[in-house]
């Protein structure tokens, strides 16, 4: 049954490989998206007036319309929040903290989804068919057990586990606004600010000066959730490979002590032609005996 185990867990490699890629795809793709505070539509006309359009090619981009928009949530955030100091001197963590849950909720949603994908391959994929593999018809009893025994104390102690560790994960992503990668978030920011001039480039200077610093706090924002998405999901591969490597190796230590179980013993039991051919020979030197004593009579 262990030669089943290990062959199942090495042909599963290609598909955790590809659920890890899954998971690695559906974090690079989380953005920071707009959270509802102010008008999407407001928004766009009073970019669309700031605007000094030279031809048709200088119509207004999604991206733009989008930066824009959560540059004015930014400034409604510090309008809200700002105590007795000049706007210059407002920091990022306000709307920083307002903006963690957009990206951490759908994070927390993959992971969930990573771990319980990944668990039930081990069970459904590896586990349970070799265990059929490994059995024959006087250990499918014995075997039931066994599998009953290891899923509730290996396989679901395991992914309790797991679970635990995406929690605590999860909930750092929630609170946590510090990244000890200070050089990359640095550098992420300047570019993205950098980039504020070429793509803002037809918008009037008043207005452009106005909402600059917001439009700062914003790029400062993506470059964190950047930051975050170049972490997380080697991070996430590298805990659940180890924990899938340990579940395995516990798995099949368990199966070699439970096959040697006084319980499971007494549950395996003798084929229908084992048992007929032992008849047959019992038989047969009962026989034997008897010829044998009538032999000596003689």
């Amino acid at each position: 049954m262990k030669e089943h185990l290990a062959a199942a867990y090495a042909s599963f490699q290609p598909d955790y490989r590809r659920l890890t890629e899954r998971m690695a795809r559906d974090i690079f793709d989380l953005d920071m998206k707009p959270l509802g505070i102010v008008d999407a539509e407001v928004a766009k006309e009073k970019l669309n007036s700031a605007v000094k359009k030279y031809s048709d090619e200088d119509e207004l981009k999604l991206f733009q319309i989008q930066h824009h928009l959560l540059a004015l949530e930014a400034k409604k955030i510090g309008e809200d929040s700002r105590t007795l100091i000049n706007v210059p001197y407002v920091g990022k963590r306000s709307e920083l903290e307002k903006w963690l849950h957009t990206f951490a909720n759908p994070f927390e949603t993959i992971l969930r989804k990573f771990i319980d994908d990944i668990f039930s391959a081990f069970s459904n994929n590896i586990f349970q068919p070799s265990l059929v593999k490994g059995s024959s018809e006087s250990t499918k009893v014995a075997m039931k057990d066994i599998s009953i025994h290891i899923k509730r104390n290996v396989i679901q102690k395991a992914m309790s586990a797991a679970r635990d560790y995406g929690d605590c994960l999860a909930n750092s992503a929630k609170t946590n606004v510090f990244t000890t990668n200070d050089h990359y978030l640095t550098e992420t920011s300047k570019q993205l600010e950098n980039k504020f001039n070429e793509d803002f480039l037809h918008i009037e200077n008043a207005y452009k000066a106005d909402m600059q610093p917001y439009f700062g706090i914003v790029y400062g924002i993506m470059a964190f959730f950047k930051t975050r998405k170049k972490m997380l999901p080697d991070t996430i591969q590298m805990y659940f490979t180890t924990a899938l490597d340990n579940l395995f190796k516990e798995t099949e230590k368990e199966i070699g002590i439970q096959m040697l179980n006084e319980k499971t013993l007494n549950m395996i039991k003798e084929s229908a032609r084992s048992v007929s051919r032992r008849k047959f020979h019992l038989e047969r030197e009962t026989k034997i005996k008897a010829a044998l004593e009538e032999i000596s009579l003689l």
